[in-house]
């Protein structure tokens, strides 16, 4: 979803940290000896299921509620899901012991990207920032309601409220999402990227990015240009200075989106580099967008950056058949990798635990969990359906379950064998 803190820090922390100086609300006291490893702290909890020699593993606890077209935050040591179609209410669940607390909610909202930022009015405190969306009941089958307003989420509380009105040219759903430092040493701006207006099925697509500067309340639609195409379902990632070497600029990526209603999903992954001007404002190359390269073609995925890779998670290619339409894909089982700096795409890295998932959601997490992807709900596949029943929720087609992965492993099975590859 990550157009998230995953996208943003991609630098890997000592895992020492995350119980030091990172953040003070871990319940779960760690040894030294034991810290060398997230994942064999929470297998040795419990809470993942233990996978001999893998890469990722299920979660032992699922969510309270099954979800799709949702988000995920992990905040301390609290992995927090809110919104979805049919999945209304805020659930909280603790990481290390399971524990899920419930918020009475409703935050009745789908198909939207958050970012979680620093509260500019609590000092030390966080909020998660919603910035497009449909209301629940609206955008599938009827005519879209779009938010309003923002929509700011207390990780602590649970506790949401209305933010600042959003502009008519960015009051759309299923966009793309980033807190981007617009203006250099001040807080960051939430920028949204794409979406679409009117019905899920029908609506127009649109080529819109529109940045909010919180510290003086007023919106921009014009500082970073426009896409390269028109895109919803779509994932925005960011790739720091350096990524490429010493003299790499940062830019924004485009992958994984939809420019029509259930056509074929469009391969073309599109780079724009960024510079600061002479006053420290952030601005787009005058060039415009480049195609990088090509990917796997699917929307509705996921996307964790680790280093110089984008991994794709999941996602669909919608394709009419007749005059139905049938979810057709050539990686929603797998987790693919794009490498950015060579524009080559590793094919099936790995594979998901469950199998074939979209519409899920990839939790964002602070810089220190940065080498590990959480993954929760999406859309149930009759092989789903199979394995775990119809334990879903309103429609019979949401999951509640979880997955951890590596992806530093995932890199270094990269690097030693990378002979399933395709250069674009």
């Amino acid at each position: 979803t990550q157009s998230t803190w995953g996208s943003m820090f991609v630098a890997v922390f000592g895992f020492l940290s995350l119980f030091g100086n990172a953040d003070k609300r871990f319940s779960v006291k760690v040894e030294p000896s034991e810290s060398t490893s997230f994942a064999k702290l929470l297998l040795k909890k419990g809470m993942l299921k233990d996978n001999q020699d893998a890469v990722n593993w299920e979660m032992s606890t699922r969510l309270a509620v099954p979800r799709r077209n949702h988000d995920c935050v992990i905040d301390g040591d609290q992995m927090i899901s809110f919104g979805g179609r049919f999945g209304s209410n805020l659930e909280s669940m603790n990481l290390f012991t399971g524990a899920i607390t419930t918020a009475p909610g409703p935050l009745e909202i789908h198909h939207f990207r958050s970012v979680i930022v620093e509260s500019l009015e609590n000092k030390g405190e966080k909020e998660i920032w919603i910035a497009c969306g449909y209301r629940e009941g609206g955008g599938v089958d009827v005519e879209g309601a779009p938010l309003s307003h923002v929509v700011i989420v207390n990780p602590i509380t649970l506790d949401f409220r209305n933010g600042p009105e959003i502009p008519n040219e960015l009051s759309v759903s299923a966009c793309g999402a980033l807190a981007l430092t617009i203006e250099e040493n001040q807080p960051p701006h939430i920028c949204v990227f794409g979406g679409s207006v009117g019905t899920h099925d029908n609506g127009t697509f649109q080529d819109t990015i529109g940045c909010y500067d919180r510290s003086k309340k007023k919106w921009d639609i014009s500082i970073l240009g426009k896409l390269p195409v028109v895109a919803d379902h779509l994932n925005i990632g960011y790739i720091p200075r350096g990524t490429c070497g010493n003299d790499s600029p940062e830019k924004v990526v485009l992958i994984n989106y939809r420019s029509s209603s259930y056509g074929e999903s469009p391969p073309d992954v599109f780079a724009l580099e960024l510079f600061r001007d002479s006053n420290g404002i952030l601005r787009p190359n005058p060039k415009g967008w480049d195609k990088l390269g090509d990917a796997n073609p699917t929307s509705a995925a996921e996307i964790a950056i680790y280093g110089k890779y984008i991994f794709t998670f999941g996602g669909v290619n919608h394709i009419i058949v007749g005059h139905s339409m049938a979810h057709t894909g050539y990686g929603e089982e797998f987790i693919n990798a794009f490498d950015v700096c060579t524009s080559v795409e590793h094919r099936k890295v790995a594979r998901n635990i469950a199998g074939m998932r979209f519409a899920h959601a990839l939790c964002h997490v602070p810089p220190y969990l940065s080498q590990y992807a959480f993954i929760c709900g999406g859309h149930a596949f009759p092989k789903y359906r199979e394995l775990y029943g119809n334990v879903t929720f309103a429609d019979g087609l949401s999951r509640t379950d979880c997955e951890v992965t590596d992806l530093e492993k995932l890199v270094l099975q990269l690097e030693r064998n990378s002979t399933d590859t395709r250069q674009n």
